[in-house]
C-alpha cells in the first residue's frame, strides 16, 4: 500500500466492506473508525527517519508527551542529545523500538 492516500484507503475499506453484502453506511461507519489505525502504521513503516523529538514520538506511539517523559526519567527509554550544550533531546528509532519491545504484554491489575 505504499503511497496510497487516506482518500484512497478509505475507499478500499468501504468498497471491500459493501462488496461482502454490508450496507454503504455500515462501510463508510467502519472505514472512518479503522482508517486512522491503518495510516499510522503505514506513516510509521514508511518513515525513513532515524531519531525523533519527543513530541514526534509521542504522536507515533499514541502516548502523551508525559508518559515520554516519565520513561525517560525512569531510564526505561534513551534520550540523547545531538549538541554538547544539550539541545533538544531526540529519540532513536531503534530505541524507541526497544523500549516499546519491553512493555508489558498483559494490562497490569490495579
Amino acid at each position: 500500500m505504499s503511497g496510497a492516500t487516506t482518500g484512497e484507503l478509505s475507499d478500499t475499506v468501504a468498497t471491500l466492506i459493501a462488496q461482502a453484502g454490508n450496507s454503504e453506511a455500515l462501510a463508510q461507519r467502519i472505514a472512518e473508525i479503522i482508517l486512522p489505525t491503518i495510516a499510522r502504521y503505514i506513516a510509521v513503516a514508511e518513515d525513513e527517519r532515524i531519531a525523533y523529538d519527543i513530541k514526534t514520538f509521542a504522536k507515533l506511539v499514541c502516548l502523551g508527551e508525559t508518559t515520554i517523559d516519565e520513561a525517560a526519567k525512569r531510564g526505561d527509554l534513551i534520550r540523547r542529545y545531538p549538541t554538547p550544550a544539550g539541545g533538544k533531546p531526540l529519540i532513536a528509532r531503534e530505541d524507541g523500538l526497544n523500549w516499546i519491545r519491553t512493555l508489558p504484554t498483559e494490562r497490569p491489575e490495579k
